[in-house]
């Protein structure tokens, strides 16, 4: 590595991922308001449907790998391998991706607007890979301005094309176009810098890889699916429309759910970090310290929660979508335990303890298709609240404890380890 790629240090790491992750997603949630804007609560209806689907076939697209690969300390794999199997899994996503627009009810404009989504989605595969060898070089700077130009370039072409056009196909169409010019142009050059080649794609460890990062693929799904699965039971139960308004009142309020990812991502380096060099207390303190920091900006955006959604909504949608304002309060309660969970997700990988998360987010989706069926059926789409609450709490309960047992047999039997030594 030359001497301009040196690894910046934590504090601007974090800094750069956080204001490029903000605006990226920012820019990305802005379009979820504009289509109402621009378009109606139908079309907010349709993208949303698009963005779930496609988000739930991203998990197989993207095969959980991202946490997998930037702890990869040991460089079990190398660069070229995770390429090489990106466009395997890539390939596979978007075949199912298919296969699931042909199964189901939707409509040719519905199933346009799907495909379409997932060929954005796929491109996003792609930078993920890059992204992560970014961060196992300490380069985050790169990751951060990657997502300013990508999100504030895709806020932009969505909504000239969706004013031209007034047409959410071509304006998904477009936003492809524009991703798809930014990794040419800027994500491959600035890895390309860090490896100091250019990716050679080979199939020699790509099923090994494969094999050892299916575990991560399938609790990924289920970790996305979970979220999902109450708007795909709102739009079979209650229509697209109703779909429309339950996504339009969340989306402003993931922001939570974000920030959170702005914040943990940085902080699997210097966890795993502690993991191999067996630094049991540091370990712990740290682990200890972001989960207590977690409920208490989970209290806070709780707080703010019930002082500023009302003239937040008010302001984004209008008088009509006030009527629905009890279901924000909930919504901010399912978005914090989910970033409880997903910190929860990150200690389990670092543990290596794949085949438990399959487990545990697995059954976990299965209890919240039950539960948000019968919900949302008794209670509207206030149900989904209920049903993702129940579902999370659980499954925290069950992590927490599990963690603790994990932790506990990896101090006893390394200092065993140690004593014998």
């Amino acid at each position: 590595m030359s001497n301009s790629q040196k690894s910046l240090s934590m504090r601007n790491n974090v800094l750069w991922n956080s204001i490029g992750n903000l605006i990226y997603w920012g820019s990305s949630w802005l379009t979820t308001i504009l289509v109402v804007r621009l378009g109606s609560y139908e079309l907010a209806g349709i993208l949303s449907l698009a963005m779930s689907v496609s988000s739930t076939i991203y998990c197989i697209s993207a095969y959980g790998v991202y946490n997998y690969q930037v702890s990869d300390l040991k460089n079990q794999y190398t660069p070229d391998d995770y390429m090489s199997m990106r466009i395997i899994s890539a390939i596979l996503g978007y075949l199912i991706c298919i296969i699931l627009c042909i199964t189901q009810n939707y409509s040719l404009y519905q199933v346009g607007c799907i495909l379409l989504y997932m060929v954005y989605k796929t491109i996003e595969c792609f930078v993920n890979v890059i992204q992560a060898e970014e961060q196992k070089a300490g380069r985050m700077d790169y990751i951060g301005k990657a997502y300013i130009i990508r999100g504030i370039g895709t806020l932009g072409v969505f909504i000239i094309s969706m004013y031209v056009t007034e047409d959410l196909l071509i304006t998904i169409g477009v936003m492809c176009v524009y991703s798809l010019v930014v990794y040419g142009i800027y994500d491959l050059p600035k890895v390309h810098l860090i490896l100091g080649k250019k990716y050679t794609i080979t199939s020699v460890h790509a099923t090994s890889l494969l094999l050892s990062c299916l575990p991560m693929a399938l609790y990924w799904l289920f970790n996305t699916l979970i979220p999902t699965i109450p708007k795909l039971a709102i739009e079979q139960i209650l229509g697209t429309e109703l779909l429309g308004v339950y996504a339009s009142i969340s989306s402003p309020l993931l922001i939570i759910s974000m920030a959170a990812n702005f914040i943990l991502t940085p902080l699997i380096s210097p966890l795993s970090n502690y993991y191999f060099l067996n630094k049991f207390k540091e370990f712990k303190s740290a682990s200890c310290k972001i989960f207590l920091g977690m409920i208490v900006c989970g209290g806070i955006c709780y707080v703010g929660g019930r002082i500023f959604i009302a003239p937040v909504l008010n302001i984004l949608y209008g008088n009509y979508i006030l009527d629905y304002l009890n279901i924000a309060y909930y919504i901010v309660i399912v978005v914090v335990l989910s970033a409880i969970i997903s910190y929860l997700n990150i200690i389990f990988t670092i543990f290596r303890k794949l085949w438990l998360l399959v487990v545990l987010n697995g059954g976990a989706s299965i209890v919240a298709w039950v539960a948000c069926n019968l919900f949302i059926n008794n209670f509207g789409m206030q149900g989904a609240n209920y049903a993702l609450m129940i579902v999370y709490l659980l499954q925290i309960f069950i992590m927490i404890i599990v963690s603790l047992c994990i932790y506990t047999k990896w101090k006893s039997c390394s200092e065993e380890k140690h004593n014998e030594d």
